[in-house]
């Protein structure tokens, strides 16, 4: 990350927010993360061979909390979805999967989220077409 560069952030609503704590807290926010995919650093995931297309799938599953204090939780969920790279032809790019962890610290007051940068493309499982 750049000294200019800002992590990626979203925020939740204040009705998942409520359910911290609650057996339905999970499937909320992993709602509400697809609802914001935008927001989250999935290009990043795709490191220097691409990008994620606005139009390609998206999974996000096994939510993980690894440090939870009063005000905040750290914490990470799997994420699977579809890279692209331009190749010779711009109708037709190369695709690629991407899978792995996605990092967050979650605060508990005001319901954003920091997604940690992913660091090297080679710790997500990369499958080429």
């Amino acid at each position: 990350m750049g000294p200019h560069d800002q992590p990626s952030r979203t925020t939740i609503s204040s009705a998942c927010l409520r359910e911290w704590g609650t057996s339905s807290f999970e499937e909320s926010f992993l709602v509400e993360m697809k609802e914001r995919d935008h927001d989250l650093p999935l290009d990043e995931m795709c490191g220097g061979r691409g990008y994620r297309p606005l139009e390609s799938w998206v999974e996000f599953e096994d939510l993980k909390f690894t440090k939870t204090t009063p005000l905040s939780v750290e914490g990470s969920f799997h994420v699977t979805f579809e890279g692209a790279m331009n190749g010779g032809c711009p109708d037709n790019p190369g695709k690629f999967n991407v899978s792995g962890p996605l990092f967050f610290q979650l605060n508990l007051r005001s319901g954003q989220v920091v997604f940690d940068t992913p660091q090297d493309y080679g710790d997500y499982g990369h499958e080429s077409d």
